[in-house]
């Protein structure tokens, strides 16, 4: 279509030739990649910025992506607490995303010493870690698009209960946030 006509702009394109684009272009589709938050919050260690003073969430925007699911793998501080994030810190990032068009899905996971945040089967340590997320306010931030409530668990009854304690957790607070949950189907 370039090629063709390089001044048409995609407007003309979608009236005139319907048939090569989807229907409903009332649908968003979303075009995503994960992102740790130690790499995005300007205060962190780990913040990348390249040459030309853009971070990641500029990089994003400028390759179209317009949803990051926002992971919590590494440390923003060289300490021995858990990484968690507050209000303020999830607000700086959160706001930069949205002046930018992207959306953010929020997996609720942690980088700690505590082992038993990453057992095979879901201990009550991970409920007391999905309070600390409410309580932050993270998913009150209107750029939050949906929360990962656990990435890749084992599904047991075990831990079935366990994520479903964690959604009528979220679900209390916030009704209408979407909810979802990566997971490897059988213990194997």
């Amino acid at each position: 279509m370039h090629n063709f006509y390089p001044y048409v702009g995609i407007n003309l394109l979608l009236n005139t030739l319907p048939s090569i684009f989807p229907s409903d272009r009332n649908s968003q589709n979303f075009y995503g990649e994960n992102i740790d938050m130690s790499q995005i919050l300007p205060t962190s260690q780990h913040y990348v910025v390249n040459s030309k003073g853009e971070d990641l969430i500029d990089i994003a925007a400028n390759l179209g992506l317009n949803l990051v699911r926002i992971t919590n793998i590494h440390r923003s501080f060289e300490n021995d607490a858990d990484s968690l994030y507050t209000s303020e810190q999830w607000n700086q990032v959160l706001n930069k995303m949205q002046s930018k068009g992207i959306k953010a899905v929020i997996l609720i996971e942690v980088s700690s010493n505590n082992g038993d945040y990453y057992a095979h089967d879901i201990r009550p340590v991970y409920l007391h870690l999905v309070q600390e997320y409410i309580d932050s306010g993270v998913f009150s931030n209107p750029d939050v698009y949906a929360v990962d409530i656990k990435n890749e668990t084992v599904l047991t009854d075990a831990n079935l209960k366990m994520l479903q304690a964690a959604h009528t957790m979220i679900k209390t607070k916030y009704p209408d946030l979407k909810q979802t949950i990566g997971w490897w189907a059988t213990p194997t």
